[in-house]
């Protein structure tokens, strides 16, 4: 079980993984696995700008807007370039079953 508020490495999936196939897969054989999965999904996101799994959510990258910033080495205001930047969106199962692992009256604590 994942310890809340942590958050994982690759390796640290890859013996979660692991632990949940009970050994019957070699551990190099998982972690390639899960190397190959990531690779693809990242070419994918690159490739398309998009990713759907079904029953888990969507990627999406979104292209942002040029800002502008003082340069102080210039001593003038510049454009920035605009940056990609990866979305994620939750499917409604998910979204519902962390919602109700939420203790309200800790999240919005002062």
């Amino acid at each position: 079980m994942i310890e809340q508020n942590k958050n994982l490495n690759k390796r640290e999936f890859c013996d979660i993984v692991f632990k949940t196939v009970k050994g019957s897969i070699a551990k190099k054989h998982v972690t390639n696995v899960v190397s190959i999965f990531l690779e693809e999904l990242f070419k994918e996101i690159i490739y398309t700008n998009k990713l759907k799994i079904i029953n888990f959510g969507s990627f999406h990258l979104k292209k942002m807007k040029p800002r502008k910033f003082f340069n102080v080495k210039e001593g003038k205001v510049t454009l920035s370039e605009g940056n990609n930047l990866l979305r994620f969106n939750m499917c409604k199962k998910i979204k519902k079953i962390i919602y109700k692992s939420l203790d309200i009256n800790k999240t919005f604590v002062d």
